[in-house]
């Protein structure tokens, strides 16, 4: 942001000096391949295994805070289109900005519960759990929303094509790049992972994400159900851990960040607009926190702790910049006046 049009790029000869167009396209390119290793690796470390075998609880709790984020702020985004005066392009956002505080993306979650030092106690399981469910509702939102706006032709075979074409994406990582993987792995030496293992798996990461794109998806979402389905720990995971976690952490995450950083204008902020999308943000804050302690008080756990994992699960991160960036690629925010005021994983 320091080198953006915010501050010292707001100069054009500066920021054309500092970085010209043709250095720009490349940082973005090496930016989405890192963003694109950076979910799998994540996804690789999860135990989907585990987080699934949960209590009634971490279900309930994922429902109700889809369900009621869904809802309130969806509601009252509504509302102020209707009796608040904006301009249209807002109006065009504001109940997408809306929605995307229903998301609960447990990447994001999983790196704030890290950070914390909280991700293996009872109440990390428990905050996994349940943003591990509401994102299956969420992911499910995604992809349809996502869907729809790829139909130019508004005709119903061809949504119905291009959801049938995720579903097969999702049955060739289980059935067929997943076994590949473990093939691989069992006939290469004793069940080690050498080198031509760690290669292969990075051309599937590669492959699974061109074929998203050729679905009509974001690039990302191969790789994350593949980092899904590879599996966690030894010997797969923790070849992969020890090949990609460094430079995915160090380097190529980093530079995502870098390259949003420097397209952050913050002179372009409408104080106007400014008040309505924190009153949604904040509105779905204090929704999802009362999301959590509704079922939290049939099941006898502590208002505390309730509040504690409400915090938690308003965590933002890498994700929600990622789905903001693919929303204004695919021109569905044309308008967008602040990424989030809630928690992040990250700062700049």
């Amino acid at each position: 942001m320091l080198f953006g049009p915010s501050m010292l790029g707001n100069k054009n000869i500066l920021g054309q000096t500092l970085f010209p167009v043709k250095g720009a396209v490349v940082l973005e390119t090496v930016a989405s391949f890192g963003l694109m290793f950076f979910f799998f690796i994540w996804c690789v470390k999860m135990d989907v295994a585990t987080l699934m075998k949960t209590e009634k609880l971490a279900i309930t709790v994922g429902i109700s805070v889809f369900a009621f984020t869904l809802v309130i702020p969806t509601g009252l985004a509504i509302l102020l289109r209707k009796y608040a005066t904006m301009d249209s392009s807002l109006a065009q956002a504001l109940p997408f900005m809306a929605l995307s505080q229903t998301l609960t993306v447990f990447i994001s979650i999983a790196v704030l519960l890290k950070d914390l030092k909280v991700l293996n106690t009872d109440m990390g399981r428990l905050t996994m759990s349940a943003a591990m469910f509401a994102d299956i509702a969420g992911f499910t939102l995604t992809v349809i929303i996502f869907a729809v706006l790829q139909n130019q032709s508004g005709s119903f075979l061809t949504l119905a094509g291009l959801l049938l074409s995720v579903v097969a994406l999702f049955l060739a990582v289980i059935f067929v790049m997943r076994p590949a993987i473990l093939w691989t792995v069992k006939y290469s030496g004793g069940g080690s992972v050498n080198e031509s293992c760690v290669v292969c798996i990075f051309l599937l990461v590669l492959l699974s994400a061109f074929i998203s794109e050729l679905i009509g998806q974001h690039f990302i979402m191969g790789p994350i159900i593949l980092g899904l389905a590879v599996p966690e720990g030894p010997p797969i995971g923790t070849a992969l851990m020890s090949k990609l976690e460094t430079i995915c952490m160090g380097f190529l995450y980093p530079i995502y960040l870098a390259v949003n950083g420097l397209q952050t204008d913050i002179f372009k902020i409408d104080l106007q607009s400014l008040w309505i999308v924190g009153l949604i943000l904040m509105v779905a804050f204090v929704v999802k926190i009362g999301a959590v302690m509704l079922p939290g008080y049939f099941y006898n756990l502590p208002m505390k702790q309730c509040c504690v994992i409400g915090l938690l699960l308003n965590g933002r991160g890498i994700a929600e910049l990622t789905m903001y960036n693919m929303w204004i690629g695919s021109k569905v925010c044309i308008y967008v006046c602040a990424y989030e005021i809630e928690t992040s994983e990250f700062n700049f």
